[in-house]
């Protein structure tokens, strides 16, 4: 049996029946380090782990947490802990101690699944090690379908709270559903076996859209993790080998990958397509991949966490890299509506900036047990009935694209003068000699004091050190006003990313605030 590949073609058949229909095939679904997990494997190993947690929890539905960082078996058990009923967090093990607990507290849970080892809870039951082996590989695989209901949570996924405190975000499997029957057109590259690339932290979101879609058709994942990710040699011999064609990624872990000149089609010789969620994306980055990887389709996308990892999408050209405009989010997926409103709620005409709202199937069920929370974000759409989301983001519609300009919380305030902090990334980008840019705001006593430019030179740069700080300080006042510039400037070799893949803005901050 070939695989009848329905959800690769529709994306709304249940996920669980794929991966089974894909189970008689022999393919391989997980690779890592030289372990392969087949999808016969996979379905096996989530159905044992099912039937275990019914026996642990019985009649106790509270969310089940899988603590641990990119293991082979991290996927079998989001399934399990999903054909139970029950929800799955994943926390990723560099996660500090403090947000575990916080995360757990939040959920009390009757079960944890620890694959770091270590955890011992009083209030919970610890599924590790032996254990945890024997409850995948050792158990009776149950007769007949499991099918979570399609209103049950299948996910929570916690983010940072604008309290300090993680917030859970709720997605049902009917949301997961619409994002897959949306998203697959644009993923899918024909009947297996193909490779997708793994290389992000399971509790970030971006990586739901490549796993179900790609365990949807009928793909391997190729799972790339932290150790590899911090040594660039390795990284690129590990790709090298993948055989990785689709590539699923924030902006910014590619483009350290492109600071190297070795990121070519050397290093993914296969790679059909780059997609990219999670950060805006740059035109110099889609500049350089159509150079260095010819023929690979570059996509941007756009979506929060709250609404199923993305809701737009488009194709960047080489028109739209050289128009000097940022580049679009793209137009809504399948049945998905965007609206840009004003402050009053109220729609604003095509070009004119406002806040982005998303209304429909994939707007998930809201925030894990902060009702106050959920009711100023989430909301039933008048028009249509279908939930809708208010993203907090900025942005306009020109010509049927969606342009994606800050969040409304970006803007500080300097002197007096109000200052968008993507508007003077933008201008140091403008800079011939500089690759990659960051800026943030330094506080004294509660109030801007300075903005601190974080800047990485192109290779080559015409100067180093203190004369390249002044050169950037001198052009930089052809751009834009004096009090927009940056009051010092710091040269790294490499922005720091986080284990998301995405801009660490914590760690620059440390180095503005060393402790």
């Amino acid at each position: 049996m070939q695989g009848s590949g329905r959800a690769g073609r529709g994306g709304a058949e249940n996920v669980y029946r794929s991966i089974a229909d894909f189970a008689a095939t022999g393919r391989a679904a997980i690779k890592y380090r030289g372990e392969t997990l087949e999808y016969s494997d996979v379905a096996a190993r989530a159905r044992r782990l099912a039937a275990h947690i019914a026996s642990v929890c019985g009649t106790d539905k509270s969310p089940v947490v899988i603590y641990g960082h990119k293991d082979i078996d991290m996927i079998p058990c989001m399934l399990g802990v999903s054909l139970s009923g029950r929800a799955y967090v994943p926390v990723d093990t560099s996660f500090p101690e403090s947000r575990l607990d916080a995360i757990i507290g939040q959920l009390e849970p009757k079960l944890v699944i620890d694959f770091a080892g270590g955890l011992a809870g009083d209030d919970y039951v610890v599924l590790n090690g032996d254990g945890l082996e024997r409850a995948l590989t050792a158990g009776r695989v149950p007769d007949g379908d499991l099918v979570p209901p399609d209103s049950g949570i299948c996910y929570i996924i916690f983010t940072s709270g604008s309290t300090g405190a993680p917030k859970g975000v709720g997605i049902r499997h009917r949301n997961l559903k619409a994002f897959l029957e949306h998203f697959n057109p644009l993923f899918s590259i024909g009947d297996g076996p193909h490779t997708v690339l793994d290389a992000f932290s399971y509790s970030f979101d971006l990586s739901v859209g490549y796993i179900y879609p790609a365990l949807c058709n009928g793909y391997a994942l190729h799972v790339v993790d932290r150790r590899t990710i911090e040594d660039i040699p390795v990284l690129f011999e590990d790709l090298a080998n993948s055989g990785a064609e689709i590539v699923v990624s924030t902006p910014s872990f590619i483009e350290m990958c492109l600071n190297s000149a070795r990121f070519d089609r050397s290093v993914l010789p296969l790679v059909s397509r780059f997609i990219f969620c999670g950060e805006a994306l740059r035109g110099g980055c889609a500049r350089k991949i159509m150079e260095r990887f010819p023929g690979a389709k570059v996509i941007n996308t756009y979506g929060p966490t709250e609404t199923t990892v993305l809701v737009t999408a488009v194709e960047i050209t080489a028109e739209m890299v050289g128009s000097g405009r940022s580049l679009p989010i793209g137009r809504p997926l399948g049945d998905t509506l965007l609206r840009i409103v004003d402050e009053d709620g109220r729609a604003v005409p095509d070009g004119a900036e406002g806040e982005l709202q998303i209304i429909g199937r994939s707007v998930g069920a809201g925030y894990f047990n902060r009702p106050e929370l959920t009711a100023r974000a989430f909301f039933e759409d008048a028009e249509t009935g279908l939930s809708g989301y208010a993203t907090g983001d900025v942005g306009y519609n020109a010509d049927g694209l969606f342009y994606y300009c800050r969040r409304r919380d970006s803007q500080v305030k300097l002197n007096g003068y109000r200052i968008e902090l993507g508007d003077v990334e933008n201008n140091l980008l403008r800079l011939p000699y500089i690759s990659s840019a960051s800026v943030l705001p330094v506080y004294d006593g509660g109030r801007v004091v300075r903005l601190a430019a974080f800047v990485v030179p192109r290779a080559g740069a015409p100067t180093s050190g203190r004369g390249l700080r002044l050169a950037i300080k001198r052009d930089l006042a052809k751009l834009m006003p004096g009090y927009m510039i940056p009051g010092t400037v710091t040269v790294l070799g490499a922005l720091p990313i986080n284990d998301n893949g995405k801009l660490d803005r914590r760690a620059l901050s440390e180095l503005l605030y060393p402790s």
